[in-house]
């Protein structure tokens, strides 16, 4: 019969301890994080008035658990909008905004798709940014801070989320703030709005002297670096992420009213395309796109880029592409009345329209 020594015994129940503690430890780190979601993946915040924090692991939880109808979805293009603004100008009943910032279109559809597994949408309003399916964004494989497995269809792999210490810190100061039904509604309307953040940006000066460095920055690239940033805008590579990526949700989804806008980047973004040699694939690309989606009658595309009174005025910025939340209740009066809609008998003047006004711009020389 095997005996033990007094020191193997030691150490056989410190074994156990230890194992019987990391079990506790773990189930209570789960537990927290289960009841406490502080992110909302499973159910609506009762306990904590939520706060506006870590954008892309938040979307998740409202985009599963609160009450809408429509979204409106993008990049920080589409931030400051209002969701009571989209009620009352398009008339929608219940409206939730998920931008994602420095989105790419793999994010964007991720989260579309999620939306589309938890509730019945009527419709969505799309801010096209051009950036988001640039070679230049990262496919949700290769995402190094996208929470991807909060938007698919696996339940075992939220153990990432629930075994988290970063999320368990979250859950411990969630509880600091109290619930209150009235901050959270207030909250929804308004939510990742910059223009207080970024008041005082808006002016030409600022403008003038971010496009200046752009264009000083792209200078500065080496052969290879400009190469391969030119590739990532290629017409190729942006089908390529349009095809495999956006359309197939179009596709699915007949029923949902798509509402498309291209965002009105100041004219000295599409005069730093123009001399970055993107600009002839960039309209290119609007150009495929509208080809495409026209046999959609669930789709309308704006182009608002074609707006002189908007791009051209550097009041409206605070760098090359951001305009001020007026714009965005501008764009949502122009969908209103059909403004700005691409057709077959417009999108050639269109296309020429914007080329020739990036390519004869002069850039003023002080900030009048």
């Amino acid at each position: 019969m095997k005996s033990f020594t007094k020191q193997q015994l030691n150490t056989k129940k410190w074994s156990k301890y230890f194992i019987y503690t990391t079990a506790i430890i773990t189930i209570s780190i789960v537990l927290l994080n289960y009841i406490i979601d502080p992110y909302q993946i499973y159910r609506k915040a009762t306990l904590y008035t939520f706060k506006i924090q870590d954008q892309r692991y938040l979307n998740a939880g409202l985009a599963k658990n609160y009450n809408y109808d429509s979204m409106i979805v993008g990049s920080s293009m589409t931030e400051n909008f209002y969701n009571d603004d989209v009620k009352k100008i398009l008339g929608f009943n219940d409206v939730i905004k998920l931008p994602f910032q420095g989105s790419s279109i793999f994010e964007e559809v991720a989260l579309m798709k999620t939306a589309f597994r938890y509730k019945k949408i009527k419709n969505i309003i799309f801010g096209f940014d051009i950036y988001s399916f640039s070679g230049e964004t990262t496919p949700l494989s290769k995402s190094t801070f996208f929470p991807s497995y909060l938007y698919d269809e696996n339940i075992f792999n939220d153990s990432i989320y629930l075994l988290n210490f970063k999320v368990l810190r979250k859950s411990i100061k969630s509880l600091k703030n109290p619930y209150n039904a009235n901050q959270v509604q207030t909250q929804l309307n308004s939510i990742y709005n910059w223009q207080k953040i970024w008041q005082s940006s808006f002016n030409v000066k600022n403008v003038l002297n971010l496009y200046h460095q752009e264009i000083k920055n792209f200078r500065n690239y080496d052969k290879d670096k400009k190469t391969k940033y030119i590739t990532n805008f290629s017409f190729n590579i942006l089908k390529q992420h349009f095809d495999t990526q956006l359309l197939e949700i179009i596709k699915k989804h007949p029923k949902t009213n798509f509402y498309i806008f291209y965002p009105p980047y100041s004219i000295l973004a599409y005069k730093i395309m123009y001399q970055q040699k993107i600009l002839k694939d960039t309209i290119k690309f609007k150009q495929y796109i509208f080809n495409t989606l026209k046999q959609y009658r669930n789709v309308k595309i704006y182009d608002f880029q074609v707006a002189d009174e908007v791009v051209e005025n550097l009041h409206n910025y605070k760098d090359t592409n951001h305009y001020n939340e007026t714009i965005n209740k501008w764009i949502l009066k122009q969908i209103s009345k059909d403004n700005y809609l691409v057709r077959d008998d417009n999108i050639q003047d269109y296309s020429k329209h914007l080329f020739d006004i990036a390519k004869n711009y002069k850039v003023p020389t002080d900030a009048f």
